[in-house]
């Protein structure tokens, strides 16, 4: 008789498309509080039926999240892991505090992202599902992004890295600001991380700021410019491109020269491991390419 009442609640869950009545949050009151029953049973059926309801899309999840404040630890744990057990946990105050404070720690003891100049294209990131659930949440909204933003400069270089390739590849509200910031940063792999954010961007008045960073004192940087300026095409990107063709490190001249063919679809006869006199050469013939061709 329990089983099939328990089933029949669940089902009339269904009732409802946009929204709960007055009867079905009565029924779903009826469930939660088989949630703290003395028999195990009991609450084993209940938690299956909400969770299915879950499953469905049934429109629970706020009604959970306000029965977390309930005082029966046992009613309040349940539901605690329905809602993480069906991703729902951001409906909960308290569920999203607790998982902001993980992901920040979390973010202080590993490398999420790394980078290797002469093997990558561009970073690669290394996030469980939950932490790139957890991010994409935090960063749509102005507290989550602010509860990662704020410990920035105080936090080592891990942090501080992971949290550049975040903001660089979701671009959240105020993404400029805190890229001007980490353009700045002490540590080489975070101003590396912050130019692939100004590209994607894309806006033509950070090129400004990209041209700066060309010139970066470290080898990766440079190679970060000239890897992320081929997802910038405009035509302000050429004339950067082709100073990088010249830079010591052949590594950058290389990524300088791929990104060129990519945007132009031309080599221009140069290649990062000639000569210096013949890359030159082809430097100068990009120059008058691209000084013929700046007004077509």
């Amino acid at each position: 008789m329990k089983c099939a009442l328990t089933i029949l609640l669940a089902l009339s869950l269904s009732w409802a498309d946009d929204g709960l009545s007055e009867a079905e949050k009565a029924e779903l009151d009826q469930l939660l509080d088989r949630l703290g029953n003395d028999d195990w049973e009991v609450r084993e059926r209940a938690s299956m039926a909400i969770s299915n309801a879950l499953a469905s899309g049934k429109p629970i999840v706020s009604f959970l999240a306000e029965r977390m404040k309930t005082r029966d630890l046992e009613v309040k744990d349940r539901i605690r892991q329905l809602l993480l057990d069906s991703g729902h946990w951001d409906a909960s105050p308290e569920l999203l505090a607790e998982k902001t404070e993980t992901f920040v720690k979390e973010c202080e003891g590993r490398e999420m992202v790394a980078w290797y100049a002469n093997t990558q294209v561009e970073p690669t990131t290394n996030l469980s599902d939950d932490n790139a659930r957890t991010l994409s949440i935090l960063l749509r909204t102005t507290e989550g992004t602010r509860a990662i933003f704020e410990p920035f400069p105080q936090k080592g270089e891990i942090y501080r890295r992971n949290v550049c390739w975040f903001v660089a590849t979701h671009l959240p509200a105020g993404a400029p600001k805190f890229l001007r910031e980490a353009s700045e940063d002490p540590d080489d792999l975070v101003r590396a991380y912050a130019a692939f954010g100004w590209a994607r961007l894309g806006d033509p008045a950070n090129l400004g700021t990209l041209l700066l960073m060309s010139t970066d004192p470290n080898e990766v940087v440079r190679c970060a410019v000239a890897v992320a300026l081929e997802k910038f095409p405009d035509p302000g990107t050429l004339p950067i491109l082709i100073g990088l063709l010249g830079d010591e490190e052949p590594m950058a001249r290389y990524h300088a020269s791929y990104s060129l063919k990519v945007l132009t679809g031309r080599d221009g006869g140069y290649n990062a491991w000639y000569p210096e006199a013949r890359r030159t050469a082809a430097i100068e013939g990009w120059r008058k390419w691209l000084e013929e061709n700046r007004e077509k």
